[in-house]
């Protein structure tokens, strides 16, 4: 065994994990439809940011949002400017900063002990399912996640250096302001808790009082950016909402999104595969010297502050516990390292288990998709809701083909399995790396669309169509921002048309469309006046209602 000893970072070095980065995360990202709600709320948002030329309010519907502030949507509006509305310049900000962590991460791996430590971090966090997943989606958690890492990176930074740095001091204030204009106070509490976590396990309380000062002022000055002039322009009430929204979060399970306090490592163990293989075993290896006990134990304190933050909070989301990844990924690759330059250290049992079981899960359902999505009868069976049982009914076209996704996951993962038997971890890293970039823009491409047939696909197509038609488009009983970004709504949208009241029930200027699930159908047909049922598509019905001079009518005239 032999350990790579090189500070020096080259340009090319830089660029090969680019080029990575991209070949991973730029492909196809406007390939499928935007998701319900999250992916399609934050672009929303950003579209009307763009239509309305408000730019320091965000919106929904034209109204004010509360629930997160800005810069992500600023991001977003950004790449729309340029790009144009579509799902690939709402993504595009993740994809971009994909790159920038990976690169992050080799450079600060580089500069804490050596080339190859800087490798593996950015090769775990590179190969793994869930990492790599977000980089390609449109949600907030990417950005804020890496605004968090900068924040307590530059933190160790200045109990590293053990003087005093108020350079240092206004970066830590730097970017827990950006990762509260990202997403809210959480930006803040998860930093200072780790802080706080770190300094009492250690023992240390001899608080830096002015480099703590100049941070808090640094991160009050970027927060009021936005705080200042929302004020100015519209008064108190959107921060009151938003800091009302925050604990809301906290102490109740907001949209139905409750699960059990062990939720978030389930999510971590299966989702982070195959990091998540060794992360646990590298958080009780010793640092290889002092100079490096500072990341360690603050990757770790950051590990399982937030897993056990978000064990606590009520809301239970898949993406909450996502900045696990950055100290998951330390935690493994400092594993690795220690094989990689240790003769005493070899692979233990418990990774042939984590690894074996990520590895039969993804490649194995990835294979068997074609198959099991041709099993309608027995999906049915397994199914409690009538909308779930309708939807696996559509129409959707599985080539056998495609379960050549799940053999390349398989064969890759597989090789990758016998390199670390073999406690060749470099090649392992890389083959993984390379599996991973593959089977990630194979499934975006050919899998995402067709499930997306299934969950969203019948009224977003609906949506899409009557955009270019006058006429007003909603849903009935189900929470959803579809009918905003692909129906195009307008700055000009009459108030009265969001009352449900007046739209299916009131004497109106234009024609409706109203998508319905399956099981509120019913309800909708008692409540609504004069509507007409279309058609259905999966769980999905649809439903128009016309003015009262337009009630005999061609139905192909407005559908």
């Amino acid at each position: 065994m032999f350990a790579l000893k090189f500070k020096r970072i080259y340009p090319q070095d830089i660029l090969v994990v680019i080029i990575f980065g991209a070949l991973a995360y730029l492909p196809f990202l406007g390939r499928a439809y935007l998701f319900d709600w999250d992916e399609i709320n934050f672009a929303e948002c950003a579209r009307e940011m763009l239509i309305s030329q408000n730019y320091f309010q965000v919106q929904i519907d034209f109204q004010p949002f509360w629930e997160k502030p800005p810069l992500f949507i600023w991001l977003q509006a950004l790449c729309m400017k340029v790009l144009g509305i579509n799902e690939f310049a709402a993504r595009l900000p993740n994809a971009i900063f994909g790159i920038i962590t990976l690169v992050s991460l080799y450079v600060i791996g580089s500069k804490q002990r050596d080339k190859a430590f800087g490798f593996l971090w950015m090769g775990m966090f590179m190969s793994s399912v869930l990492p790599s997943v977000y980089f390609k989606s449109g949600i907030i958690d990417p950005v804020f996640n890496y605004f968090i890492f900068c924040a307590i990176y530059q933190i160790i930074r200045i109990e590293q250096e053990n003087r005093k740095s108020y350079t240092r001091a206004i970066y830590v204030g730097l970017f827990i302001g950006l990762a509260i204009l990202t997403k809210g106070p959480v930006g803040l509490l998860i930093p200072m808790l780790t802080f706080i976590v770190v300094r009492v396990y250690t023992l240390n309380f001899k608080l830096p009082w002015i480099s703590i000062l100049v941070a808090l002022v640094t991160m009050s000055g970027i927060v009021s950016i936005w705080v200042v002039l929302e004020i100015k322009a519209h008064g108190t009430k959107i921060l009151e909402e938003f800091i009302a929204y925050q604990i809301r979060l906290f102490r109740t399970e907001d949209a139905g999104h409750g699960q059990p306090f062990f939720y978030h490592f389930i999510v971590f163990l299966l989702g982070c595969f195959p990091l998540s293989a060794f992360a646990l075993r590298g958080q009780f290896i010793k640092p290889i010297d002092r100079s490096e006990k500072y990341l360690h134990s603050y990757m770790n304190t950051l590990f399982w502050v937030v897993m056990i933050l978000f064990s606590i909070v009520k809301t239970k989301i898949i993406h909450y516990s996502s900045l696990l990844y950055f100290p998951g990924s330390y935690a493994a690759a400092h594993y690795l390292y220690r094989i990689h330059a240790s003769a005493s250290m070899h692979i233990k049992w418990d990774f042939y288990l984590v690894y074996g079981f990520g590895y039969i899960v993804f490649g194995t359902a990835t294979t068997l998709i074609p198959f099991a999505a041709s099993q309608t009868d027995f999906i049915q069976s397994l199914i409690k809701d009538d909308f779930g049982k309708q939807n696996v009914l559509m129409p959707v076209e599985w080539h056998w083909g495609i379960g050549l996704v799940g053999l390349v996951f398989l064969f890759g993962f597989g090789l990758s399995a016998w390199y670390y038997h073999r406690e060749n971890v470099f090649k392992a890293v890389v083959t993984g790396m390379i599996t991973m970039m593959i089977w990630l823009n194979f499934v975006n491409y050919f899998i995402v669309p067709k499930v997306q047939k299934y969950t969203q696909g019948p009224p977003v197509e609906l949506f899409i169509e009557k955009s270019k038609q006058n006429c007003y488009l909603d849903t009935w009983k189900y929470k959803s921002y579809a009918h905003y970004f692909y129906g195009k709504r307008s700055l000009d949208y009459p108030r009265r048309a969001r009352d449900k009241e007046w739209l299916l029930k009131q004497q109106i200027d234009k024609p409706v469309f109203i998508v319905s699930k399956s099981h509120h159908s019913k309800e909708l047909e008692e409540y609504c006046k004069g509507c007409t049922f279309l058609y259905k598509k999966g769980g999905f019905h649809i439903y128009s209602r016309v003015p009262n001079q337009q009630r005999i009518y061609d139905k192909d005239k407005f559908f």
